[in-house]
């Protein structure tokens, strides 16, 4: 599927500096609480909301029927990059963290500047760490558009496509990326689409962020139906919450005491969720306690809150998902 002149040499030039030769798209999760009603992370949190097969998913700008073929073609051709050793092979190259909803991205520089869509081609892989080995968990495809571009309706639909249009700084602290229909798109951009082949995500299957995976990771089911916010807590079990800590580190100019603060309450926060963590490792037969997990979040960031200067907490809080609370 090639998409016009969005290609031209000149385009791609422009994109490989304003993208940084596509690192933009290494970004950090949606922390947002924000039109709740609207997101699909809450929608997923609903009984009634859940498909037993996510390629039959109904919602609206999520999946759309004839985006099937196109996705199974992609499943099947993801296969080979189980083992990270292959992607490298192929060409692709990890870049930025490992993000707790969407895992490690391993990047295909020449693939992710074309402007056409092959499924058995995709510009990103997606790999998380269960048990300490890399899995594959997903894929993604992206395209590159000038101002005014509107994303490909075919296969997926114009609505799951999100933009980034930073550098590697800017985009890590650029935690909500706007819908490509609805950001301005007044400028060189680049869309992607995540597609979840190997984790299914709760939220649908084309979601940008992936909140089973923090349960994944330890071998356990994530909850059904499934709380984001718990998975955010939950996710701290993994890094010991070096991600969290990087980006409250990059958001605001803390005072050694401050940061001192942040990063105790930081290791506090990492330490309970581990230990939750470990109690459902050890008795499966356990259901898992969201609100315990949710707690836990909501604590650390109110213990990062009364640590630092309010004006630096306003900047931090966006990474909450307090909204400024």
């Amino acid at each position: 599927m090639r998409l016009g002149d969005r290609g031209a040499p000149a385009l791609r030039h422009a994109l490989r500096v304003s993208l940084a030769v596509g690192a933009c798209i290494v970004v950090s999760a949606a922390f947002s609480q924000g039109a709740r009603a609207q997101d699909p992370e809450a929608r997923a949190q609903d009984p009634g909301a859940r498909a037993q097969n996510p390629l039959e998913r109904e919602e609206t700008g999520l999946f759309i029927e004839q985006a099937r073929p196109f996705v199974e073609h992609a499943r099947r051709a993801a296969e080979r990059f189980g083992d990270p050793s292959a992607a490298m092979r192929s060409g692709y190259r990890r870049l930025g963290p490992d993000f707790p909803g969407m895992g490690e991205h391993w990047v295909h520089s020449g693939r992710i500047m074309s402007d056409a869509l092959d499924p058995a081609r995709p510009a990103i892989l997606s790999y998380a760490s269960r048990n300490g080995r890399r899995e594959l968990v997903g894929v993604a495809f992206a395209i590159p558009l000038g101002p005014g571009d509107a994303p490909p309706a075919e296969p997926f639909g114009v609505d799951v496509w999100h933009d980034h249009t930073g550098a590697v700084d800017e985009e890590l602290l650029l935690l909500n990326h706007p819908s490509t229909m609805h950001g301005k798109g007044t400028g060189h951009r680049l869309a992607v689409v995540h597609v979840w082949t190997g984790v299914e995500n709760p939220a649908g299957l084309l979601t940008q962020n992936n909140w089973a995976l923090p349960f994944w990771r330890h071998g356990l089911d994530a909850p059904d139906p499934l709380s984001s916010i718990a998975a955010r807590g939950a996710s701290l079990a993994s890094d010991g919450g070096a991600f969290y800590r990087d980006l409250v580190h990059r958001v605001a100019d803390l005072t050694p005491p401050e940061a001192a603060a942040v990063d105790e309450a930081l290791a506090g926060a990492a330490e309970a969720a581990r230990h939750a963590i470990e109690r459902y490792r050890a008795d499966p037969s356990l259901p898992v306690d969201q609100i315990q997990f949710e707690a836990i979040w909501a604590a650390l960031w109110e213990a990062i809150r009364d640590a630092v200067d309010p004006e630096k907490w306003i900047a931090i809080s966006k990474l909450s998902g307090a909204e400024g609370r």
